[in-house]
């Protein structure tokens, strides 16, 4: 089958599968490469149009945006080398929440070293470690990620003692 049969099929399947889940509605994309930006935001459109795709370039911007946002993201791609506040920084000021409105990070990163993917493992936020370029078939990876977080927050709340 072809790239366009393929990609017909893909979007499909995320499409029929969002709507019964309905578990990515916005993606927070930190990333200081605009034309990185810009390659996210067409992977991601091509394959679910109806997600919105909130974007900062730095972790600080990140962390001022998350601040505000409401609804927050279900997803975060991360970049680990930026200016102002890195990968590891926005981590680290991020990862210390412990509400159940953190959502999944994905690192999404061109280090493919064993040290950075180490580094991202320590912080129980991070589901995911993906190299550049972020390709379509990613986001079904990332899709069940924010599924599988969604079903154990809400076995967390159902267990929750009543008052």
């Amino acid at each position: 089958m072809g790239r366009r049969g393929n990609a017909a099929a893909t979007r499909f399947a995320f499409s029929s599968e969002a709507k019964a889940n309905n578990s990515v509605e916005t993606i927070l994309v930190i990333e200081d490469d605009e034309a990185d930006q810009l390659l996210h935001e067409v992977v991601i459109k091509r394959t679910r149009p109806d997600i919105k795709i909130v974007k900062a370039f730095d972790g600080r911007e990140a962390l001022d945006m998350l601040a505000r946002l409401d609804p927050m993201p279900q997803l975060i791609l991360l970049d680990i080398n930026m200016p102002i506040m890195n990968g590891y920084e926005f981590l680290e000021h991020y990862s210390q929440r412990d509400d159940h409105t953190i959502p999944v990070v994905a690192v999404l990163t061109t280090s493919d070293q064993e040290f950075d993917k180490q580094q991202m493992a320590k912080f129980p936020v991070v589901k995911d470690y993906l190299v550049k370029p972020l390709r379509a078939a990613n986001i079904q990876t990332l899709q069940d990620s924010v599924t599988q977080k969604r079903n154990r927050d809400v076995a967390v709340i159902q267990r929750a003692p009543r008052f």
